[in-house]
């Protein structure tokens, strides 16, 4: 069932059936705005997935911060494994891939790990869209 997971920022989750629902969702952003309200920073979505590279998919959306839908997203993916981890579904010491970003054009490749502790760690190649410096 969907739920509201706090890893700092708060997060709607909902699994999906399979990577294609998660691929092929329109998302109503004016809803999800409205669920959102004040409470949480947006809506993710996620499922197991049989593509090659990766175990999972996501896809984060964050209207009520004018961001439509977020090509990777850190705090997305911690509160969806720890929720995984509680769940039993992952145990700690695992390690996975997700594919998130594809669907607006910036397919993203996440790392995560569990540790011993049950602490969740994110990583992953990044595509710089923008250089520059701050002369102070």
């Amino acid at each position: 069932a969907p739920a509201l997971w706090d890893n700092g920022p708060r997060w709607w989750l909902a699994e999906l059936a399979d990577a294609a629902a998660v691929r092929g969702l329109r998302p109503d952003l004016a809803a999800i705005a409205a669920l959102n309200g004040e409470d949480s920073l947006g809506l993710a979505v996620f499922a197991r997935s049989d593509e090659a590279g990766h175990a999972w998919v996501v896809r984060a959306f964050c209207p009520g911060d004018g961001i439509a839908e977020d090509p990777v997203t850190g705090s997305a993916n911690a509160a969806i494994a720890s929720a995984l981890l509680a769940a039993g579904r992952v145990a700690r010491g695992d390690a996975y891939s997700v594919s998130q970003g594809r669907e607006v054009g910036r397919d993203g490749y996440i790392e995560l790990r569990i540790d011993e502790d049950g602490e969740v760690w994110i990583g992953g190649r990044v595509q710089a869209v923008i250089r520059g410096t701050v002369e102070w």
